[in-house]
């Protein structure tokens, strides 16, 4: 049972982190290609990476993690619950 926590945390953690660093470095992308146009230079990718895409992907990271991670832990008590109500006679 914990094994299969572990394991559905890690997996979900790791598929929302690479849908929050693509969504990152798309937007930087963008913002990019914008303010080079804007002030007339040739945009610099790197910062889409280094500025944006990453900080989306570690704030997606820790998110994601702490929410499964709650979610996870309310899904594996619930039938403790179900079964201490279902076992008391009133």
């Amino acid at each position: 049972m914990v094994f299969g926590i572990a394991v559905r945390v890690v997996l979900i953690t790791f598929v929302f982190t690479l849908l929050a660093f693509a969504v990152g470095l798309f937007c930087g992308i963008i913002t990019t290609i914008l303010y080079g146009a804007i002030r007339h230079i040739h945009p610099d990718m790197t910062w889409a990476y280094k500025f944006v895409a990453a900080p989306f992907g570690a704030l997606g990271l820790v998110v994601t993690f702490f929410l499964m991670l709650v979610n996870e832990i309310r899904r594996a008590r619930r039938p403790l619950e179900l079964t201490r109500t279902a076992t008391r006679t009133f």
